[in-house]
């Protein structure tokens, strides 16, 4: 019994710091295991999308690109994840705000997740917002997971 407390604080330890490095990037990152099902999103894709991950559990990965895709009013490519290799993208929007159009240029890449032994365990999307850059290009770094 010793032994798996300290597995568990182990395991949390490991948990806090994952989600500690996810939330200090400023990219939008958020992942889906290999049926489809909401694992994570860090807090930038809460702020960026105005969605809380509370309220995406549950849900899978098309029920969060339509709700996107709904409020974006626009595709929302970035959930259209294709077998290997990697896809990046561009999409420039026009969100509504209180009357007027503000313009959203979204940066992204997205791919497979894989475990230690090669095999596709989930997909994961990487959305850089580069609405205020001076020079928005697509092949500035991302942080690639």
């Amino acid at each position: 019994m010793q032994h798996l407390g300290h597995l568990t604080t182990i395991l949390a330890e490991e948990k806090h710091y994952l989600r500690a490095v996810l939330d200090s990037t400023g990219d939008a990152i958020v992942a889906f295991n290999c049926h489809g099902a909401f694992v994570l999103c860090n807090r930038r894709f809460e702020a960026l999308f105005a969605v809380a991950s509370a309220d995406i559990m549950g849900h899978d990965e098309h029920w969060l690109r339509n709700l996107l895709r709904d409020r974006l009013q626009a595709p929302a490519s970035f959930f259209d994840v294709q077998p290997e290799p990697p896809t990046r993208g561009e999409e420039v929007l026009r969100l509504p705000m209180q009357g007027s159009a503000e313009r959203l240029v979204l940066h992204w890449y997205s791919g497979l997740i894989h475990d230690e032994a090669g095999e596709a365990v989930g997909r994961i999307a990487v959305v850089r917002d580069l609405t205020h850059e001076a020079d928005p290009r697509p092949d500035q770094a991302f942080l690639y997971a």
